[in-house]
């Protein structure tokens, strides 16, 4: 079993082709072979552990695979996040007169990076406080671990003097756009500079990490 090596196929899709890394063939192949080494135990022990053997022998198996997929997900995190710089001011947000990256420069400069190693997904969900908007961010790996993570971000209606400045539809746009920049800048760690633009935003988003 320790010579074992599975075999590797490498396909060109043009200009839809992934880069395999060694790091995504080792990965791999550990992946593999710790699968190989469960399954030879379970083949040596079904004739002494019955069924109920058979069926916590499995879950063993798959605990093991949740705890080696969890490791993946962490080191490559950590490897991303090593690669995302700071990401440049690119709007200036005309009632604070400070600029801001708004989310198409977020995205531009981050996300080709970010999706060297991970999927990610948008969705709203209710918030407990009043005022919020609920933006979740979830963050799917290859080797199957996945993490959502939830803001809780106050609405973006008003400005700096508490006067309601956009109509109901923009100030929903503004929060969830507001929510998904900042919800990927906590997640990846992006630095920015002075970005101001949330007014009524503005407070401490209130999150929690959830497997």
């Amino acid at each position: 079993l320790a010579q074992w090596t599975p075999p590797v196929i490498v396909m060109d899709f043009g200009r839809d082709a992934r880069v395999v890394t060694q790091h995504d063939v080792d990965r791999w192949i550990e992946m593999e072979r710790a699968y190989h080494r469960m399954r030879q135990t379970i083949e040596r022990l079904a004739p002494a552990v019955g069924i109920e053997g058979i069926r916590e022998l499995m879950t063993m198996r798959r605990e093991e695979q949740a705890r080696l997929a969890e490791k993946e997900y962490n080191a490559d995190m950590a490897l991303v996040q090593t690669k995302l710089k700071p990401v440049a001011r690119n709007v200036l947000n005309t009632q604070t007169n400070k600029k801001y990256t708004d989310l198409a420069a977020l995205s531009e400069a981050s996300d080709p990076i970010i999706h060297e190693h991970f999927g990610v997904s948008y969705s709203e969900f209710k918030s407990e406080l009043p005022g919020h908007v609920g933006i979740a961010l979830e963050v799917m790996h290859g080797s199957g671990h996945s993490k959502r993570y939830e803001f809780n971000i106050p609405s973006d209606g008003v400005g700096i003097k508490g006067n309601v400045n956009k109509t109901a539809t923009w100030a929903y746009g503004s929060t969830i756009s507001y929510g998904r920049r900042y919800a990927k800048c906590c997640v990846f760690d992006i630095a920015t500079k002075d970005d101001d633009d949330g007014q009524a935003a503005g407070g401490i988003m209130n999150s929690v990490a959830r497997k």
